[in-house]
Formats: structure tokens, C-alpha cells, sequence
């Protein structure tokens, strides 16, 4: 087969398999949003409305910002008013994290860097891995990249810790992800690689469509359109099946 048609089908399922994604995260993302706002009217003022109204920013945050910020200041103001520390941190970082998709890197660092601080104090190991990835994601998009990768190794070893495999995963295609925008091709792939190994052995189908799709897009800017096609396979594959597991978000 010659290049040329070879490009073209891989950009075919590239836009087949994005088209995909966005059906079943707006499907899944309409129920979810209509459940949690049933509960949150008939909420009291106390944690659980917190975390329904975090839940609720997160929800809103693919396609509606202002109504996740309206979301999460309130959860914010509440958790504040009832003193609830963790539900403080845990808005703090959906702040950071709605900073990020308005591309506000710099405000984006200092909610993360507040949530962490925070987590930390009260010794929740799981929020303060999630803050500081968040952070080390963010890092590599300033081009800060020797922050990112120690901070993602650093997060790596949280996750051990923690025993959480798919997130330690994840981190490994985080950290792929900046050697990749530092145009260290060998370790990107090699962490991607890593990553989708884990989520074969998990059947995890989002730790397998990210690093596979990631590791597609290298090989199609370097010409190599059979590796890319095997790649995007993979991905395509994934999201087929996670069409019927409801599992891609």
C-alpha cells in the first residue's frame, strides 16, 4: 500500500474515532449531569452538597465553564462556611483545573499549589498525587519541563504507595506527554509504551486509548503511517469497546 492512502485512512479513523469519544462523553455527561442536579435540589447545606456540587463543576467544565465556576465557588463558599477542609482543597482544585482549560496557566499553578498545600496538611495522599499531577501536566505546557518530569516521577511514587496502578499508569503518559513536547521521541514512547502495557493488563480502556493515539500522532508527523495506523488501531479498537462498557470520558 503507498504512503499517500496509508495517510489518508489514518487520518480517516483519527477523525472516526474522535467523533466517537465526543458522542459517548456527551451521552454520559447529559445523565450524569441531570442525576446529581435532582440530588443537589434536595440537598442540605452540609459535605454532601459539597461534593455534589464538585462533582457538578467537573460535569460542566467539557463544555460550560462559567457554569462549572458557578459550581465550584459555591462549593467552595460553602465548604468554607461549614469549615470543611478537605471540600476547601478539593475546590481549590477544580479551580486550577478550569485555569487550565482557559489556558490561565499561571492561576492554574496557584490553585493547584494552594489544594496541594492543603491536602497535604491533612495528610490526604490521594488529593495532594492528583494536585501535584495536575501541576506536572501544567508544567509541561509552560515548557517548564524539568519541573514537569520530576514532578510526575514524584507523583509516580505517590501512586505506588497508594497502590493505585491505573493512576501510576496515567502518570507514565503524563510523563511521556512532556518528552514529547521536549522532542525526546525514544523516552516519550517509551513511557507511552509503559502506560499501555498496564492498561492491557487492567483492561483499562482509557489508560490503553491515550498513550496508543499519543504514540499514533508521533509516528504520523514522522512519515512512519504503518506504525501510526497500528497504533490508532489499538485506539479505535478501545473505543469501540468502551462503547458498550460506557468507559471513555
Amino acid at each position: 500500500m503507498s504512503k499517500l492512502p496509508l495517510f489518508f485512512i489514518t487520518i480517516c479513523l483519527i477523525s472516526s474515532i474522535t467523533f466517537k469519544v465526543s458522542v459517548l462523553t456527551a451521552q454520559d455527561a447529559e445523565d450524569i449531569v441531570s442525576e446529581l442536579q435532582q440530588k443537589l435540589e434536595k440537598s442540605d447545606e452540609d459535605t454532601l452538597k459539597v461534593k455534589l456540587l464538585m462533582d457538578l463543576a467537573w460535569e460542566f467544565q467539557r463544555n460550560n465553564t462559567k457554569a462549572a465556576y458557578k459550581y465550584a465557588w459555591e462549593g467552595l463558599s460553602l465548604s468554607e462556611a461549614l469549615n470543611y477542609q478537605l471540600g476547601i482543597a478539593d475546590a481549590l482544585s477544580t479551580i486550577a483545573q478550569l485555569k487550565n482549560i482557559e489556558h490561565q496557566y499561571d492561576s492554574c499553578v496557584y490553585y493547584y499549589l494552594k489544594s496541594e498545600k492543603l491536602y497535604d496538611k491533612l495528610g490526604e495522599l490521594s488529593g495532594q498525587a492528583a494536585a501535584l499531577s495536575g501541576l506536572g501536566y501544567i508544567y509541561g505546557v509552560m515548557a517548564r519541563y524539568d519541573e514537569s518530569v520530576e514532578m510526575l516521577r514524584r507523583v509516580k511514587e505517590m501512586y505506588l504507595t497508594l497502590g493505585d496502578t491505573i493512576k501510576y499508569g496515567s502518570t507514565l503518559g503524563k510523563i511521556g506527554t512532556t518528552y514529547a513536547r521536549m522532542g525526546n521521541r525514544e523516552l516519550a514512547i517509551q513511557n507511552y509504551n509503559a502506560a499501555l502495557e498496564i492498561g492491557k493488563k487492567y483492561n483499562d480502556y482509557r489508560l490503553q486509548y491515550g498513550p496508543s493515539s499519543n504514540m499514533s500522532n508521533i509516528y504520523l508527523k514522522e512519515g512512519k503511517n504503518h506504525e501510526a495506523l497500528e497504533y490508532l488501531l489499538i485506539a479505535r479498537k478501545v473505543v469501540e469497546t468502551g462503547n458498550d462498557k460506557r468507559s471513555l470520558s
